[in-house]
């Protein structure tokens, strides 16, 4: 299996670049630039236009979980803002219209003045299930509702959610958002860094600068990743490829050497592979390899290694496994490797097509070179394909297992 850890660093990675994407969205909303809207992380949302429903459960199944946390707050608010200047009409009259052709229902009597909005919602989208959060998470419709109030009253509001279902209230309640006096700081916390005057001026190139360095970073740190990993994989099986099996042969070696672990090897030969390749063609031998390499990555353990020694030949490294957990293992292969040659060989493919199998074993503290240890397996291997198809040989006890 690849390392768990090369595969953590990638995802997040990836997670660090997501959240750029969503930067670099806030800097555009902010800019006055129109987006190719609706759309989130490279993923289309119905037009609120074409069925309000469809948007807000499409949004809230994507960024949900990110509210609940407090992360893309700002995102969800703008975005709610861009959803409000799509809507048609732009007067107290279109307001509850509005609000409910993008599926929030149950207004009770809003207050709309110009210095003193209240609206309370019986139950927003986002919110609804998520009792128990004990704070506000409406962010989206806060944006939808300062939208609407700017269309209406013709300049800059920002709304806030002062109560809401998430936190134990019976509603949703959304007010104007007052700053404290001789405070550029916004009254509510949660609103912290919320409000798109934030984002202007120097601000905002700084957070274009921020964001171009940070994608670039990304994009060097994944090619960098792809490199290592081009390094030990095998291009074709996606296993990994014979160099990486030499140096994980010496590392397992001193490991059961020094914390006196058993350690055991399997050597893997398709039976017969010239003859289906040459009846078939090299494209569907390099399937069959691949199919082969599938099952055998995916009949070990996360800490067991399978890989490509080279041609139709495999190993599998095993750590802290003995010559009988081995076997076993070895069972299970050619149990799974039954059922894909028989199908083979239901569209006219060679009767004599199979796995070899040869097993050596070395008990805990003792020191083994890692060629000498290749070879004993590679030697148990030929024999096992002297007697045919599906043999296990062990190199000791010297010993042959017959298919069952």
């Amino acid at each position: 299996m690849i390392d768990s850890k090369k595969v953590a660093s990638i995802r997040v990675m990836e997670r660090l670049s997501q959240v750029t994407e969503d930067l670099e969205e806030i800097v555009k909303i902010t800019q006055g630039k129109k987006l190719d809207y609706p759309r989130t992380s490279g993923r289309l949302i119905p037009s609120p236009k074409k069925g309000g429903n469809l948007f807000f459960d499409a949004y809230r199944s994507l960024v949900l979980q990110d509210l609940a946390f407090g992360r893309k707050v700002v995102a969800a608010y703008l975005m709610g803002k861009e959803t409000a200047s799509l809507l048609p009409g732009g007067s107290a009259h279109d307001f509850i219209p509005a609000l409910e052709s993008l599926g929030l229902a149950q207004i009770q009597a809003p207050r709309m003045k110009e210095h003193d909005i209240v609206i309370r919602i019986g139950q927003s989208m986002t919110c609804r299930g998520l009792k128990g959060l004990k704070r506000p998470v409406c962010y989206l419709e806060a944006g939808v509702l300062a939208g609407l109030m700017e269309k209406i009253f013709r300049k800059k509001v920002e709304i806030q959610e002062t109560k809401c279902v998430a936190a134990g209230e019976n509603t949703c309640q959304f007010e104007l958002h007052k700053p404290l006096k001789n405070s550029s700081q916004p009254k509510n916390p949660y609103l912290a860094g919320l409000l798109s005057e934030v984002y202007t001026g120097e601000n905002l190139k700084l957070l274009t600068t921020l964001a171009s360095h940070a994608l670039t970073a990304i994009d060097n740190t994944l090619l960098f990743e792809k490199t290592r990993r081009q390094a030990v994989i095998d291009s074709l099986t996606e296993i990994f490829n014979h160099r990486y099996f030499q140096q994980m042969i010496r590392v397992e070696l001193k490991r059961s050497e020094r914390h006196g672990f058993p350690f055991s090897l399997i050597m893997v030969d398709v039976d017969d592979f010239k003859t289906f390749n040459d009846r078939f063609g090299h494209p569907k031998g390099d399937d069959l390899l691949k199919r082969i390499a599938f099952l055998l990555r995916t009949s070990i353990r996360d800490i067991d290694i399978a890989a490509r020694y080279g041609g139709d030949e495999f190993a599998v490294i095993l750590p802290q496994t003995d010559v009988q957990g081995a076997v076993r293992v070895c069972d299970r292969i050619r149990a799974r490797a039954k059922d894909i040659f028989q199908q083979l060989q239901g569209k006219s493919a060679p009767a004599n097509l199979g796995l070899s199998f040869g097993v050596t074993s070395v008990k805990g503290g003792i020191e083994m070179p890692p060629q000498k240890f290749i070879d004993q397996a590679d030697k148990a291997l030929l024999r096992a394909k002297r007697k045919g198809r599906y043999f296990i040989a062990l190199h000791r006890p010297r010993k042959l297992l017959a298919a069952t």
